[in-house]
């Protein structure tokens, strides 16, 4: 099962440094070429001339994509240390579950064998029997209230259905929490541009349409009648997708459940409102609307006229999220899906049983991290990268104050946010299953009584200043609405056994440390001083905190990074926020290893390292795709557009102009 709050992750990681498993590591070298399943090798370039291949030479001269097999393939260490870490996750959770009998009743490993077990053991025609009961509710609908009223049913009992409105929370503007109404949700999921009905996703589509017509078949429909329930939602769907006001960097504002009422009326929203607030215990008036657009849209449609239209789309998204439940061969239908419309490679297909491994890692994430933790050393981790964000935090703090162009005033409101900032580094300090409830008399209600579990946990713990979150993915970010950083347990994991760091003994490499780790924290902290970042203060508030003589100086300033990154072929505007975060996360931790006094040795290992982060390849498909949507610069930009513009790098490796990593000093960018 998925959980359930959407809308938060959008909302808050909207400036976060995506370290993504296959977007942000990617970058293929203009040296090291992959051509038919064939390696094509030029001559190493020398370092003065373009250090990313250089420093990755070795490495990426033996990776091998097929660019014809699979135009998404990559590679990139997160990619290897994503499974590295999937197969150790599994390891943990078999030592777990193959010792259920030595627990004590109620406690979190209990709680994992009975959901384990449960799983497992479960009988696909008892499960079928019970989703019927479902689909004949949806079925049985006379009217349009009626219809509203059973969907309400179903939403509350199987989560994931989403049937027109995802479940979901969310923050406003100012950072507090309500519960959200979501993007509707179609038959696959709530990506507007696959359903439209002209566009550049018309194969996708075809393979959707296919996917529902099997689903439908499996479950005991014919196939006049599936083809039938096919083409009367296709029209809706299209129909929804023409209009969206959907942005995930909006900034929210609540309403009213009254408000609603008047401005929607074929809305039931008193079924919504209970809804919500049994899921998220709370007793809130207020929510927030994703999509303003779409639900004015979705009030239209709600008429008797189109009832049986809506109850065929209630249909298929029942089958969609639970036919794997009710049928063997389901998952493999939707597993090949998943494979089609290139939402994960042919690598990494799984089975019933690895899906039951992703089950159990993604209500207990917290428990498995931190036994994760235990098992492969990081415990005293914890406690150096803490310390070691706190250096870092100093000595941004010194940047600050030096920076010519920032008034005292000004100067004081940033330091304050670097004294508020919360930090939250490998694992929580206590996990959030602690207070599940795990029963029920079958998978469903175990399913839904652990959900609703898991999301009023999350939901608290986000009004208390904490984000809920897998630790084990490699990845680290900025919540602006939190004023926090998360470093998490994957990311250090990863780089610790790429770069060959002893996470015993961390002092021992600590340039390779600061290098490659430090700059992600650097990176993160400068994302709440990035374009975006800069809006919020100390609290998470938005707010205005800048002189307006420094806000113009400051625009002055980004509007030469933008440029300076269009030199570089990226879109400048587009990854501003991110060219920012990079360019002063290196930037402080050259101020860190000299405050160290680092030698020319220690520094050439740090950057190094820092080149070594981004060593990734990925097929000319993939390139173009990121290059046109991923709010990152492409991961050799990220390596020598930085490198150039940091003075200490040409001191080092004494850069001189006729070299191709030289850039003119007036031209070199900065912000912090």
């Amino acid at each position: 099962m998925k959980k359930y709050i959407k809308g938060i992750i959008v909302c808050l990681l909207m400036v976060i440094a995506y370290i993504l498993l296959l977007m942000t590591f990617g970058y293929e070298s203009n040296t090291i070429k992959n051509k038919k399943n064939k390696i094509e090798i030029t001559n190493k370039p020398r370092l003065e001339d373009d250090y990313y291949d250089y420093i990755n030479y070795d490495k990426l001269s033996k990776v091998l994509i097929d660019e014809e097999k699979d135009y998404y393939a990559s590679w990139s260490f997160a990619e290897e240390s994503y499974d590295e870490i999937e197969e150790k996750k599994k390891e943990i959770i078999d030592d777990i579950v193959s010792k259920c009998n030595e627990y004590e009743s109620n406690s979190i490993n209990d709680k994992i064998c009975k959901t384990y077990n449960s799983f497992k053991n479960m009988n696909y025609s008892d499960n079928k029997t019970i989703i019927s009961e479902y689909i004949k509710l949806i079925e049985s609908s006379k009217n349009i209230e009626e219809y509203l009223k059973n969907i309400g049913i179903v939403n509350s009992e199987l989560l994931d259905s989403n049937i027109l409105f995802s479940i979901s929370a969310n923050m406003d503007k100012d950072g507090n929490i309500y519960p959200a109404i979501g993007t509707m949700f179609f038959s696959y999921d709530n990506t507007n541009n696959i359903y439209k009905a002209k566009g550049e996703y018309q194969k996708e589509l075809g393979y959707i349409k296919n996917t529902d017509l099997k689903l439908l078949e499996n479950y005991g429909y014919s196939r006049k009648e599936a083809k039938k329930i096919i083409s009367n939602i296709y029209p809706l769907f299209e129909k929804i997708t023409k209009f969206t006001s959907y942005n995930p960097y909006s900034e929210y504002e609540s309403i009213s459940y009254d408000e609603l009422k008047g401005k929607y009326k074929n809305i039931n929203f008193d079924i919504i409102k209970d809804n919500y607030n049994k899921l998220f215990n709370t007793s809130t008036n207020e929510v927030i609307i994703e999509d303003n657009a779409q639900i004015k849209l979705i009030n239209e449609y709600l008429v008797n006229d189109n009832l049986e239209v809506l109850k065929d789309y209630a249909i298929i998204r029942i089958l969609y999220e639970y036919g794997k439940f009710i049928d063997d061969k389901n998952f493999d239908v939707l597993e090949d899906l998943d494979i089609n419309i290139g939402a994960k490679e042919e690598k990494y297909r799984i089975t019933k049983e690895e899906y039951l491994y992703d089950l159990i890692y993604s209500y207990y994430s917290d428990s498995i991290s931190i036994e994760f933790s235990k098992k492969y050393n990081l415990e005293k981790a914890k406690d150096f990268y803490t310390k070691l964000i706190n250096d870092i935090v100093s000595e941004y703090k010194n940047r600050i104050n030096n920076e010519t162009w920032l008034s005292d005033e000004t100067k004081n409101n940033a330091i304050k946010k670097l004294d508020k900032l919360s930090i939250y580094v490998l694992t929580p300090d206590k996990p959030k299953e602690n207070d599940y409830i795990v029963n029920g008399n079958n998978i469903f209600e175990l399913f839904k009584n652990i959900d609703t579990s898991m999301n009023r946990m999350i939901f608290s713990s986000l009004d208390n200043g904490y984000l809920s979150n897998d630790w084990l993915t490699i990845n680290a970010f900025y919540s602006p609405n939190e004023n926090s950083i998360y470093i998490e347990e994957g990311i250090v994991y990863g780089l610790h056994n790429y770069l060959g760091i002893d996470s015993n003994n961390l002092e021992n490499d600590y340039y390779k440390v600061i290098g490659s780790i430090g700059a992600v924290i650097g990176h993160e902290i400068s994302h709440g001083f990035d374009n975006n970042g800069s809006k919020y203060d100390e609290n998470g508030k938005e707010n205005d905190w800048w002189t307006e003589e420094d806000k113009l100086n400051y625009n002055k300033l980004i509007l030469k990074v933008e440029k300076y990154y269009d030199n570089y072929k990226q879109d400048g505007y587009n990854t501003l926020g991110e060219n920012i975060a990079d360019l002063g996360g290196v930037s402080v931790i050259i101020d860190l290893a000299n405050s160290n006094n680092a030698n020319n040795d220690n520094f050439k290992e740090l950057f190094e390292s820092y080149a070594k982060i981004w060593a990734s390849q990925f097929t000319t498909f993939y390139k173009s795709y990121m290059l046109e949507n991923d709010v990152h610069s492409l991961n050799k930009t990220r390596t020598n557009a930085v490198l150039s513009s940091i003075d200490k790098f040409y001191e080092v490796y004494n850069i001189k102009e006729t070299d191709k990593m030289y850039v003119k000093k007036e031209d070199r960018v900065s912000v912090w």
